[in-house]
């Protein structure tokens, strides 16, 4: 689950922070064993939470980095930990297996192999098994606060076997550590379900429902926690999807409504550096004046704040006009913050799922603002063209390959 809102932002400052320093280190020392993997453990953290994909750069870097340390030193149980929790990411899950399994055969004390093989397992259709490697990691290390996932892992283990009573009770943990977790709340409505507590159940998926409200159907759910073999589904559409049935959750999501929309991406240049330079203090009293001048700016020109993005803003607006006029103030307050923002810009249609913005149309305007210097506003031809007699001016940028589109798209930057 990636954290939200201040939270998520502190942890991102403190996983770019972190890789920053093993970068460095890395860089000083080509042979370091130790920069690779701890590189590596951001690089997977990131995974974790959502925050790249497994199967692209982040995920390849990682597993070369761990190979790299691996093969430089064989004994490095950690490398091989953290080598299993990524592959286990990438569905790769027999790879992940002989990883922890290598890991725990260098240090039968490391926990977080254990607690890793146990979901391994799990998503091989081996819930037996992963109920022995969990309860493994938690015998080594009762008391330490990162095991109250292994409750989690150890109800999912009893779900998939039918043993609805011991899995609501580990839920019952798993939610006094981590009760804003989606995860542990469908788990706790699955296993409700089950029981016949249809109640409950319904209560306890509204919980998830709050937490992660796309995630509305199994379908989504399989979208978005997509580990795991044949056998797994198999014994996951007996059990967890039957309990979740009875509560009333859907085989596939209802059709989401779509709209005509211009979506504003911003997005704070050299943040890392900035954050450097004037420490974490500083940086967010800096960033709440950031983030409170922009919603005013928001406010100003109608438009909709959908989400932050670690140190930028996801906003709709139903006119392309009043968007580009809205990214230029919020480009002018930032400046005497010293502050320099990159915006981009792109009309198009998208759909609306709980309050929530998804489409094509929202990752060219993401991709665009990527390509943006400081102070600059990147808008699509199609923003141009709609914004024709508006008395905005535009430079043009020539054509650019943006990813995930066949062709290339010329770019405009607006002149304000």
């Amino acid at each position: 689950m990636a954290p939200q809102g201040s939270t998520g932002r502190r942890l991102i400052q403190s996983l770019q922070a972190a890789q920053q320093y093993f970068e460095r280190a890395l860089a000083k020392d080509p042979g370091s064993i130790d920069a690779r993997i701890g590189i590596a453990k951001v690089l997977v953290s990131c995974l974790l939470f959502g925050w790249s994909a497994p199967d692209q750069q982040d995920g390849s870097r990682a597993g070369e980095l761990l190979l790299e340390a691996i093969e430089a030193d064989p004994n490095r149980s950690i490398a091989y930990a953290y080598l299993g929790q990524l592959r286990r990411l990438q569905n790769r899950l027999s790879e992940s297996r002989i990883a922890l399994e290598n890991a725990i055969a260098i240090d039968p004390n490391e926990v977080a192999a254990h607690s890793q093989l146990g979901w391994t397992l799990l998503f091989l259709g081996e819930p037996a098994a992963g109920l022995a490697a969990g309860a493994d990691a938690l015998w080594r290390s009762p008391h330490d606060p990162r095991i109250i996932g292994v409750h989690l892992q150890l109800a999912w283990c009893h779900l998939l076997l039918n043993q609805a009573a011991p899995a609501i009770d580990r839920l019952t943990r798993s939610i006094a550590g981590r009760p804003r977790y989606w995860v542990n709340h469908i788990a706790l409505a699955a296993a409700l379900g089950l029981t016949g507590d249809l109640e409950g159940a319904k209560a306890a998926l509204a919980e998830s429902l709050i937490m992660k409200p796309e995630v509305n159907s199994l379908a989504q759910f399989r979208a978005c926690r997509p580990w795991g073999n044949a056998q797994h589904w198999a014994l996951f559409e007996k059990t967890a999807a039957a309990g979740l049935r009875r509560a009333g959750f859907p085989d596939e999501s209802p059709e989401p409504d779509r709209v005509l929309a211009t979506m504003l991406f911003t997005d704070i240049v050299d943040s890392t550096r900035r954050a450097a330079e004037i420490g974490d203090r500083d940086w967010r009293l800096l960033l709440d004046r950031h983030d409170d001048a922009i919603r005013r700016e928001l406010a100003q020109f109608r438009g909709r704040e959908v989400k932050t993005l670690g140190d930028g803003f996801l906003a709709t607006f139903d006119g392309p006009a009043r968007a580009v006029r809205c990214a230029a103030a919020i480009i002018n307050r930032m400046r005497p913050l010293g502050i320099a923002v990159r915006a981009g810009l792109h009309t198009g249609e998208v759909q609306i799922e709980h309050d929530e913005v998804c489409g094509i149309a929202v990752n060219i305007a993401a991709r665009i603002a990527e390509l943006a210097g400081g102070g600059e506003i990147l808008v699509s031809g199609t923003v141009r063209d709609l914004v024709s007699g508006s008395g905005l001016g535009f430079d043009d940028r020539g054509d650019h390959a943006l990813k995930g589109l066949p062709e290339p798209m010329r770019l405009y930057a607006a002149k304000v």
